[in-house]
């Protein structure tokens, strides 16, 4: 019976191993590491500020003209996301002509 419980668990282990051997790859092949490029607009979505800090840095270095920001409320915060995004990115040394902001929500 020992050697049964034995035998189940080096197999169980091995399964185990070679499962977390094939995430690197796999995960890999799911992650896409396209180049940066300039564009014509920076579209930053309605969420956590990360978002409109990496929007702003992206318009430091140059590489879109125009920040878009869509529209969301924080009830955390109780403030409308996108007059807040346009402050944060403002005071980051984004342009106000530069930014453009969804008047409603979808």
């Amino acid at each position: 019976m020992k050697s049964k419980i034995w035998i189940l668990f080096v197999i169980l282990a091995c399964l185990s191993c070679c499962c977390l051997i094939m995430l690197q790859p796999i995960g890999n092949n799911l992650v896409v590491q396209d180049e940066v490029q300039k564009t014509d607009l920076i579209a930053a979505v309605s969420g956590p500020e990360y978002r409109i800090l990496y929007a702003s840095e992206l318009y430091m270095k140059g590489l879109a003209n125009t920040v878009f920001f869509t529209v969301g409320f924080s009830e955390k915060n109780n403030r409308i996301e996108a007059s807040w995004s346009k402050y944060v990115v403002e005071t980051h040394g984004v342009l106000g002509r530069q930014l453009r902001l969804m008047k409603t929500q979808p």
